[in-house]
């Protein structure tokens, strides 16, 4: 008698014997983005670094005699910068040259006590790496239309920028005041994603593209990237969840959670045995009751573990039914 399974090449075998005992659940994600922009869209991340403007240099459109440029990034709310008394609503912008390029993506900003109607309107975040003096060169837009608060506190603008910039300003219109047209701010603080995801087209393992993401080493722990499922997922019978996983550091070092719109997060932690390459990830999920895992809403990549740098990718995740 033939033996036909040992008439066919090695990998067709084991396709032949999957075909027998699983089958292919929906996917979860292939990780086809073509850019970093859409990319990071969808994989939102919670972590920023301290405030990175330290050993920097300031610059400004014109400042008050009493409250000079310095005073928006002295790490003091008591002092301010404001800026030179303007004949009209005119542009005014404070500039913050780094001492290395940032990836800037948030910028927080708190007005001066009792004039919150001074701080910046209407204004524009914007990044230069061929300015001198914060006014010449050419900027690009980061974020446009934003608008502080009408109280005095903390103002957050998150924005997407996969750029690093010398040079990062804020430029607005003078507000109206008693006669005259100024700007006032108390302190301005700049922040990196510590934790960010990258569109990878080199390093796959399916497809055209693969989520690669950069944990910094200390800042990066705890951080979360989080993908929403809109439609969700119904994961409903389903026992296994499967990725290709490699990171250029081993051990256990992030954990993968899908969380269920009835408030159940179900995690695992991959745990990498060679650095710099790609491994299938097989996850048991066949624990989880059905009612736990049948209205999946997102997917949460966190890092556990930042006592060094990490780069790892992730590609080809899908879920499979046992047969």
């Amino acid at each position: 008698m033939i033996n036909r399974k040992k008439q066919l090449p090695g990998s067709l075998v084991k396709d032949w014997l999957n075909k027998e005992k699983v089958s292919r659940g929906p996917e979860i994600d292939f990780m086809e983005y073509s850019t970093d922009a859409l990319i990071q869209a969808a994989y939102v991340p919670s972590a920023y670094t301290a405030d990175l403007c330290t050993g920097g240099t300031v610059y400004s459109s014109g400042d008050h005699e009493s409250y000079p440029r310095t005073g928006a990034f002295d790490n003091d709310t008591s002092t301010l910068w404001s800026s030179d008394s303007r004949g009209g609503a005119y542009n005014t912008l404070i500039a913050y040259k780094f001492a290395e390029a940032k990836r800037i993506q948030r910028v927080k900003i708190i007005g001066r006590v009792g004039s919150p109607e001074l701080n910046f309107k209407n204004f524009k975040i914007q990044g230069s790496n061929n300015s001198t003096n914060g006014i010449d060169g050419d900027w690009t837009d980061l974020s446009t239309g934003l608008n502080t608060s009408a109280s005095i506190q903390w103002d957050t603008f998150d924005f997407n920028n996969t750029t690093s910039y010398s040079f990062i300003r804020l430029i607005g219109l003078a507000q109206y005041i008693a006669g005259v047209y100024y700007i006032q701010v108390a302190e301005i603080e700049m922040m990196e994603v510590s934790f960010q995801s990258y569109s990878e087209s080199t390093t796959k393992n399916q497809g055209t593209y693969s989520l690669k993401a950069l944990a910094n080493q200390t800042v990066s722990l705890n951080g979360t990237l989080t993908k929403t499922f809109s439609p969700t997922k119904d994961l409903s019978g389903v026992d296994t969840l499967k990725f290709d996983m490699r990171a250029s550091r081993t051990g256990s070092n992030i954990k993968i959670g899908i969380h269920d719109s009835g408030g159940t997060t179900t995690e695992t932690t991959p745990n990498i045995t060679v650095a710099d390459t790609w491994g299938g990830v097989e996850w048991d999920i066949s624990a989880v009751a059905d009612a736990d895992k049948d209205v999946i809403d997102s997917l949460i990549i966190t890092v556990t573990n930042a006592d060094a740098d990490n780069t790892f990718y992730i590609d080809n995740f899908f879920a499979e039914y046992d047969e």
